[in-house]
């Protein structure tokens, strides 16, 4: 009933007064690129705390939340999730979970509860792979330019198969918002497939992204959604309040990722954050190098210790 109550609150809430005229796509975009670019810099280089909870079903039972805390340098990525302890509920007792995606070395690793090391799970030079597992755990919902997926919204809007339909001006209290109406036509397993959806954007809040909804054609049942609450301000940028995804099928909710932010600190972490040596594991690098010039020395002292041996051999046969 809870979800049911919500889901009409949000309704309302896009809904809050008529729609009207907005500016032209040319006016929205020429507005909107440069406000992403400011966002986008801004969130490159934070830290971000928070509470992630999962519930699959419509239940008011959710599991106990995973605490997350996401660091960002430029292309520099790093996730550590501490997932609840079964027994406790408790998050600070649960096993820990690291993933790096950087553009040297991308790696994930775990720490299983009580122990007091990390155990590398997995090592990639390819930082996209990475990402894209980012991605589908819902980690990178602290990103106010993004979709649910973390595919960047500017980049999808001008992907050649959408067309945007409409741009609405809403106002919710003293919030100017900007609803971007679209349709998406992609090619899936050789097969087209149209999706329908918009966009709520915050205009005096940089154009931060304040909700979603994309449905898979209108005979579709299955719609999916988000809505996106911010705090306080720095430098005009808007800080994640609470960001919340679910799917919906009439007034039935599933897979729905509920993120609360405790703190979003700005700042470049340092580059040292995104090594293995943070967790006290030898760089694989470093590892081939020694390994590289332990051989030459070893093959060194052979060749030496051979060189020896067939002296005096021949020192030997000489005397002989």
């Amino acid at each position: 009933m809870r979800w049911c109550v919500l889901a009409v609150l949000v309704l309302l809430a896009v809904a809050v007064s008529p729609a009207k005229a907005a500016v032209s796509e040319s006016e929205f975009l020429a507005q909107y690129e440069p406000a992403v670019r400011k966002l986008h810099d801004f969130y490159r280089a934070v830290r971000v705390s928070g509470m992630l909870t999962k519930s699959n079903w419509t239940m008011d039972k959710n599991v106990a939340p995973e605490k997350v805390v996401v660091y960002a340098n430029g292309d520099r990525l790093r996730v550590d999730v501490v997932i609840p302890n079964l027994v406790s509920g408790n998050p600070e007792e649960g096993a820990v979970r690291v993933s790096v995606s950087a553009p040297d070395t991308s790696f994930g690793l775990t720490r299983e509860p009580g122990a007091k090391t990390f155990v590398l799970r997995n090592v990639t030079s390819d930082p996209d792979s990475m990402t894209h597992v980012l991605r589908g755990e819902k980690y990178l919902l602290f990103a106010p330019f993004k979709d649910r997926m973390g595919i960047e919204i500017l980049q999808k809007l001008k992907s050649p198969g959408l067309k945007i339909t409409s741009i609405e001006d809403r106002k919710q209290g003293d919030e100017s918002l900007v609803k971007v109406s679209y349709t998406d036509d992609i090619m899936f397993n050789n097969r087209p497939l149209q999706y329908i959806g918009w966009y709520l954007f915050s205009e005096n809040k940089s154009w931060a992204l304040r909700g979603s909804f994309s449905q898979r054609s209108v005979e579709d049942a299955k719609q999916i959604w988000s809505d996106i609450e911010y705090g306080d301000t720095v430098d005009g940028i808007p800080l994640l309040k609470k960001a919340e995804y679910w799917v919906q099928k009439g007034t039935v909710r599933s897979d729905i990722q509920t993120y609360d932010v405790s703190e979003i600190k700005p700042g470049r972490v340092p580059e040292k954050e995104f090594g293995l040596a943070a967790f006290g594991i030898r760089d694989i690098r470093e590892e081939k190098e020694t390994n590289y010039w332990l051989y030459l020395i070893v093959t060194g002292v052979v060749l030496i210790a051979a060189a020896i041996v067939v002296a005096r051999v021949s020192a030997r046969r000489r005397s002989a």
